[in-house]
């Protein structure tokens, strides 16, 4: 899931995307063609700024590549992105 939202502080975009986890893992869905877990999960790549007229493009490039970064580092998680990726 690459995620969008603006206007809102860096830690008020963390709990969203903890929300929307927490929702999911209460849902409990089954997820049974799935090698790795057998409910469904969701991992999120979240690029936070204003959008100040920025290219769309380069604004999902960004959080594509924090959703990246997140599966790399296990599923069910979330990255932010930063200048350093």
């Amino acid at each position: 899931m690459v995620m969008f939202i603006s206007g809102i502080r860096p830690d008020a975009a963390l709990r969203t995307a903890d929300e929307i986890q927490k929702k999911l893992s209460e849902k409990s869905i089954e997820h049974k063609y799935s090698d790795i877990s057998d409910k469904l999960t969701v991992s999120m790549g979240i690029y936070n700024t204003e959008y100040a007229g920025q290219d769309i493009y380069s604004l999902i490039d960004k959080a594509d590549i924090a959703l990246y970064r997140a599966k790399e580092k296990g599923r069910n998680r979330y990255e932010v992105y930063t200048e350093e990726y």
